[in-house]
């Protein structure tokens, strides 16, 4: 098994779990140095996630990602200029010849800057846009769809595209994976870091398996469905913390009862997984068909929440091929994880919703 390469040193780690403890998004906290969230959550520790809940500020990133530079059009800023210029996106890593591109969002770039230069020479980025599922919902129509997202990151990046991507998510981030779902632009994998969370009906209680099949869910199991018919790669981990919305666990489970009803197939048992393969953490259960992957551990605490983001790398590497492609050795150039140098950025109103409410609160 590969050495551990943390995210966070133990004493920070540590902080994080009290932070999280105390309703705090703990790798946001970190990522956002000394300015400590308001408390938002229940004895979980778990951002609250209700639909229809007022969006939070988001706080003020501590390192703004490089800005973009003009647009090929000469003129014309893209449509996803205020989005870079806000400093919510942190390009890591450019990507060499035939890159691959990885979308991680929910945590600040900072501390994964180290391990994924030990993990990839691919194209990754992150976004870090707030607390809460509620800061989300702006990022996709605010690039407009999952292709204009892409497209945004190989302008930034100076490519003219990717081979594959792969969207990763954690915690209250994963409202991102409903929202692509939705659209017709499907990314080639997509992982989701204990967060697929939802609604529950009316009269409900509190871990009895209920969930409401909204849009953004019905879309997930189509998703879902055509991983398991190896259109693509999906990977859902989740705890067994319980909410008063609907868990990680039960989003999970319902997902796995819609797939197994539409292909008339049941999820199979993943004999092969092992601790071992997930940097030691034990899990519950481990179930696949297809590309479809969902793995269950007991934990239902805070530091479980949090594990679950450490375990990114393990999960890349044991289910998307491609980042095996071009694993770094000791002799590789680093010039491919130089972050994009600073230029100047188009000055652009940022975008709104129908409504009028701006994309990128402050």
């Amino acid at each position: 098994m590969r050495a551990r390469r943390p995210l966070l040193d133990r004493s920070a780690s540590r902080a994080a779990v009290v932070a999280i403890s105390s309703g705090a998004a703990a790798l946001g906290v970190v990522a956002i140095g000394d300015r400590a969230p308001v408390p938002r959550a229940g004895a979980s520790g778990l951002e609250s996630t209700a639909e229809g809940a007022t969006p939070p500020r988001s706080p003020p990133p501590s390192s703004p990602s490089p800005p973009l530079s003009s647009s090929p059009r000469a003129g014309v800023a893209p449509p996803w200029a205020p989005s870079l210029a806000a400093g919510r996106q942190t390009l890591l890593q450019r990507g060499g010849p035939d890159a691959d591109l990885f979308l991680w969002v929910h945590i600040g770039g900072d501390l994964l800057r180290k391990p994924v230069a030990d993990l990839t020479t691919d194209a990754v980025i992150t976004e870090f846009w707030g607390l809460g599922s509620n800061a989300y919902r702006p990022l996709i129509p605010g690039y407009g769809g999952f292709s204009g997202w892409v497209d945004a990151v190989a302008h930034r990046a100076g490519r003219s595209g990717f081979r594959h991507t792969c969207l990763t998510t954690w915690s209250a981030g994963s409202q991102v994976i409903k929202d692509v779902c939705k659209g017709a632009d499907w990314p080639d994998a997509i992982v989701s870091l204990d967060g697929l969370y939802g609604q529950k009906p009316p009269g409900s209680r509190q871990g009895d398996g209920q969930v409401v099949w909204d849009e953004g869910l019905e879309a997930v199991a189509r998703c879902a469905a055509s991983a398991a018919r190896r259109e693509r790669i999906m990977v859902l981990l989740h705890s067994s913390i319980r909410t008063p919305f609907a868990s990680s666990g039960e989003v999970a489970a319902a997902l796995q009862r819609r797939v197994e009803e539409q292909l008339g197939t049941p999820m199979r048992v993943d004999s092969r997984l092992t601790p071992e393969d997930l940097d030691g953490h034990a899990f519950e259960q481990a179930l696949e068909l297809g590309d479809l992957h969902i793995v269950a551990f007991a934990g239902d605490n805070a530091r479980e929440h949090i594990t679950q983001a450490h375990l990114f790398d393990e999960v890349w590497l044991r289910w998307v091929p491609w980042v095996r492609d071009d694993a770094p050795t000791p002799d590789s150039p680093t010039a491919a994880a130089a972050p994009a140098a600073p230029v100047a950025a188009p000055a652009v109103a940022p975008p709104t919703t129908p409504s009028g409410r701006d994309l990128n609160p402050r």
